[in-house]
């Protein structure tokens, strides 16, 4: 009868376990899928930021033509940072596969660490597990 018991309770356990995995799985993939649709927005994103500030850019030129303040001298500083921002932007998106490929890098490691995340709740969750079974043994 004890036998039958432990077995019960064996079996109860692995299948608790099972479910633990599965669950654990699940949310992986839902974080892996999640991390890299955000990334794959960001990357979408990147050109249309860069033609908006460019208009930006342009029309701000434009404007400052009109007003016949030619000479750089007295520059306004809302151009320079939109020039400056503008530049920084065409720069990061000249070299995009370097760009792209920091970003699959960061994406990359983000799910190497919550993979081992998850393998060490697992792990604890397992230790746990065994220790209470170790635990009914000795009673």
């Amino acid at each position: 009868m004890e036998r039958s018991q432990q077995h019960t309770k064996h079996q109860v356990r692995a299948e608790c376990v099972d479910r633990l995995r599965v669950e654990f799985r699940m949310e992986m993939n839902a974080t892996i899928a999640e991390s890299k649709q955000q990334g794959q927005n960001q990357e979408q994103e990147l050109p249309t930021q860069i033609t908006e500030l460019q208009s930006q850019l342009d029309k701000l030129q434009a404007e400052k033509k009109k007003a016949g303040s030619g000479d750089d001298c007295h520059s306004n500083p809302e151009i320079d940072r939109l020039r400056k921002k503008g530049a920084e932007r065409a720069a990061a998106g000249a070299p995009k596969p370097v760009f792209i490929a920091e970003e699959r890098h960061s994406h990359i490691m983000e799910v190497q660490t919550l993979e081992q995340q998850g393998k060490e709740e697992l792990l604890s969750e397992r230790n746990r597990i065994q220790t209470m079974h170790n635990l009914n043994l000795d009673k």
